[in-house]
């Protein structure tokens, strides 16, 4: 054999080595096909099916049999032919865009997610595609290669999900309170539901982009008390807590706030989950509770002390009565004995009464008698207010008055008490004010105490109380007393109607005149208000409603 002939003779055998080689390498690629999870098939240069694996054959119920050496690859998966994923490899890519918006190209692979009715035994399955060239070992294209899997499943989970997250933003949205979600990492808010503009006052992004802390809405003087507040204690342990929080607006609220821990799988808390619930209306709806429950207890005090005061003023008034029916007695009984006395005294210079000489007798018994029946007068006004204030009134509502008389006829009646303490004071009657309904002489007594109170309120004769009626707003009238008094402190003004309070103890106050007088204005439906400041004065304001006319 020549020389050409071995070298011929070599040259074949390394052929076949080099294709029995690429024989196994290609078997080996043909297995792994074969047994892939996911359904595929490959095509040769003339798109002709040269692999169908198992699982392609699972997916599309048609063996690979029927479709090695076909070039109708898409009728498996789609009962008619048409142009598939793999078709796509060689068009264009605005083509493809144009056509098919579910198609994507990522470098030479194409991928797409699509739907085929018929699947699943025609309840239909979502499938995901990818599609891909072969070259061989020169670059040159050799065939084509595309992968199906089913990923209804996945699918369906990921709808779920959509569905539940829909949901959940649809009830965040709308519930009353503020969710939120807090990152423990970052600690930041994740979330935050739209209830924040109305609870806080900001938009659920201003929360967000105000900052980590939560603790700069929250009331000063609650935040040292707050767990909340602390970002160490917030992430670390659940918060079941009422506090006041302070709007950018400067408005007050009341919030309840609610938190759990979000852990990862290792136990560590990873976010944490709240709730804000506004509580302020209820707050409120508690301290009107509270004042409430103060207030007929002060009732119940107050019903229980008028019985009693009632049968002490009884009590008082009976031996009061001898002393001061027996005063003029007394007088006319000394004027009586005098004449005889004097001759006495006049003979025998020696006449002595009790301790004292005559002459010093005589020169004081006037104002003895005096003291006692000016006592005697103090203890009956006392009992009489006693009486007033323990009075429960059932007549009927009172007849048509004109505040103007009464203010008159009052100002009349203490002419002499308003001469004794200042040369300034001055009535101004309204000629336009309404009638109201009432009781004249109680309305009478009112300004009587209210004038009197401005009067001892003066620390001389110049300074000035002035008296005005005039047309208030809505439908009231308006009675008004202002002095130029000593003015009454913040921390007294809302004790002056409690009975029994006064600051005039030691001229003979009893501290029932404003109590009375505040009574018998809520008898007529009125209110009154008090304003002071001390070394400037006071003014009273006094509301009744207008007389309705039917």
């Amino acid at each position: 054999m020549t020389e050409q002939e071995l070298k011929s003779l070599s040259t074949i055998e390394n052929c076949h080595k080099a294709i029995r080689s690429f024989r196994r390498e290609n078997a080996k690629l043909w297995e792994i096909i074969e047994f892939l999870p996911d359904a595929a098939f490959v095509l040769d240069g003339n798109n002709r099916v040269t692999h169908w694996n198992k699982a392609a054959e699972a997916m599309t119920g048609i063996r690979k049999e029927a479709v090695l050496g076909s070039p109708d690859y898409s009728i498996p998966f789609y009962k008619t032919r048409r142009p598939i994923v793999v078709d796509l490899l060689d068009a264009d890519d605005e083509e493809i865009k144009k056509k098919y918006d579910y198609v994507r190209r990522n470098g030479v692979v194409i991928n797409a997610e699509t739907f085929i009715p018929h699947f699943n035994d025609n309840k239909g399955s979502y499938i995901w595609i990818a599609a891909s060239p072969l070259y061989d070992s020169h670059g040159s294209r050799v065939g084509a290669i595309e992968v199906v899997r089913d990923v209804s499943e996945r699918r369906r989970l990921v709808d779920t999900l959509k569905e539940s997250e829909g949901r959940f933003q649809q009830l965040a949205e709308n519930i009353n309170e503020i969710f939120f979600l807090l990152d423990k990492k970052t600690r930041s808010f994740l979330y935050i539901s739209p209830a924040a503009r109305q609870i806080l006052g900001m938009h659920p992004d201003q929360v967000r982009e105000s900052g980590k802390d939560l603790a700069a809405i929250i009331h000063p003087d609650d935040r040292k008390n707050v767990s909340f507040a602390d970002p160490e204690k917030r992430y670390n342990a659940a918060v079941n807590e009422e506090f006041r929080i302070i709007r950018p607006d400067g408005t007050t609220g009341w919030l309840r706030v609610r938190t759990f821990l979000i852990k990862d799988n290792c136990g560590a808390t990873e976010r944490v989950a709240g709730i804000a619930s506004d509580i302020t209306i209820y707050k409120e709806a508690e301290e009107n509770a509270r004042r409430h429950q103060q207030q007929l207890i002060q009732a119940d005090k107050m019903a229980s002390l008028g019985i009693l005061v009632a049968g002490v003023a009884h009590e008082i008034n009976n031996p009061n009565n001898y002393i001061t029916l027996s005063i003029p007695l007394l007088r006319k009984a000394w004027q009586a004995c005098m004449p005889m006395l004097e001759r006495q005294y006049a003979e025998n210079k020696v006449a002595i009464l009790g301790a004292a000489g005559f002459e010093s007798f005589k020169n004081n018994i006037e104002y003895l008698l005096n003291s006692i029946e000016d006592g005697s007068s103090r203890i009956k006004n006392i009992v009489s207010d006693l009486k007033e204030y323990a009075r429960t009134d059932t007549s009927e509502p009172g007849a048509e008055v004109d505040i103007n008389t009464v203010v008159e006829t009052a100002v009349h009646l203490v002419k002499s008490y308003i001469k004794k303490r200042t040369s300034a004071f001055s009535v101004h009657l309204s000629e336009n004010t309404p009638r109201i309904t009432g009781k004249f002489q109680r309305l009478e007594q009112v300004v009587i105490n209210l004038i009197q109170n401005a009067c001892d309120s003066l620390t001389d004769a110049s300074r000035a109380v002035e008296v005005t009626t005039q047309k208030g707003p809505g439908n009231t009238v308006e009675l008004i007393v202002k002095d130029q008094g000593c003015g009454i402190p913040d921390d007294m003004l809302c004790k002056i109607t409690d009975p029994f309070f006064t600051t005039k103890r030691g001229s003979g106050g009893t501290g029932l005149g404003l109590s009375v007088t505040a009574g018998i204005v809520r008898d007529h439906g009125g209110r009154i208000e008090y304003s002071s400041q001390c070394g400037t004065g006071t003014t009273v304001t006094v509301s009744f409603p207008e007389r309705c006319v039917e």
